[in-house]
This record gives structure tokens, C-alpha cells and sequence, in this order.
């Protein structure tokens, strides 16, 4: 099996599967539930799940939301911002907006209508994070920087004080 094929088929083969270990209980009129049988439902069950995981998946991992409301990724990154320890997220909240922008495929022909609007929500996202999290962030050093600067100066005048 590989990554993103069409687990359709392993479904479809388990409900046959499924059909054909019921048709004998069927036939004989009699519903027995032994070890075995119980034992058989649990595995074709499990078999199930995994033939449509990656169906389940896609779903449950869809980020395509983001494109419709982008007022969310300034407020996540601020968010982040508040509390700088969680930036380690960063890299998977980017993951899902680039996800999100794995949506914009090329819609003509040429595919010069896609493309203008994958940069365009490129250059959205690459805004964004300037604006919330790179600007605040040089600022924030800048700002410390000078209070290093100033403590420093004021250490030494301090010094050359008590020297005179």
C-alpha cells in the first residue's frame, strides 16, 4: 500500500469478505455467536478502519478553512507572540497554512489564475508573519539591547565615580 492511493478497494474487498463469513450463520437459520465469530467481526472491523484511514484522515487533517478566514492566522500568530514559549508551534501552524495553500491549484489552463493567487496568499502569509511576529521580535531585542547598552554605561561612570 502506498501513501495517498485509494483505499476504496480494500473497503469494498472487506465488505465482500464480511458478506461471504455471514452467508453460512444465514443459511443455517440459526445465529451462533461463538469465540471465533466474535473473534472474526473484531478483525474485519479492524480491517475496515485501516482500509479507510487514510480517507479518515484526509478529513479530520483538512486546514482548507484557513483560505476563507484569514482574520485567523494573525490572531493565532498574536497569540503566539503573547506568550513566546509557544512559538515552538510556529512550524506546524505554518504546515497547515501552507496545507491551506496547497488548495490554490491552477484553475486555467495556463494555470496563470492559480498562480496569482498562491502568491498573492504567499505574500498574505509572509505579511502576516512580519507583522505579528518578526517586527515584535526585533523590537523586543532592540529595545533590550539599549537597556544593555545604558546599564553598561552607567556601570562604568558608576566605577570611574567611586575612583575619583
Amino acid at each position: 500500500m502506498y501513501p495517498g492511493s485509494d483505499f476504496s478497494e480494500c473497503v469494498q474487498q472487506t465488505q465482500i469478505l464480511k458478506s461471504a463469513l455471514s452467508a453460512p450463520a444465514h443459511s443455517e437459520g440459526t445465529k451462533t455467536l461463538t469465540f471465533q465469530n466474535v473473534c472474526s467481526a473484531l478483525q474485519l472491523r479492524k480491517l475496515e478502519i485501516l482500509g479507510s484511514l487514510q480517507q479518515l484522515l484526509t478529513v479530520a487533517t483538512d486546514c482548507s478553512f484557513l483560505l476563507n478566514s484569514r482574520g485567523l492566522l494573525p490572531l493565532f500568530l498574536g497569540d503566539m507572540r503573547a506568550v513566546w514559549p509557544r512559538t515552538r508551534q510556529l512550524p506546524h501552524l505554518l504546515a497547515a497554512v501552507a496545507d491551506a495553500g496547497d488548495g490554490l491549484r491552477p484553475v486555467s489552463e495556463g494555470g496563470a489564475l492559480g498562480e496569482e493567487a498562491r502568491g498573492a496568499f504567499r505574500d498574505f502569509v509572509v505579511g502576516v508573519l512580519e507583522d505579528e511576529i518578526i517586527a515584535p521580535l526585533c523590537q523586543q531585542i532592540e529595545t533590550d539591547l539599549r537597556i544593555h547598552i545604558h546599564s553598561n554605561q552607567i556601570a562604568q561612570v558608576c566605577v570611574c565615580c567611586v575612583c575619583v
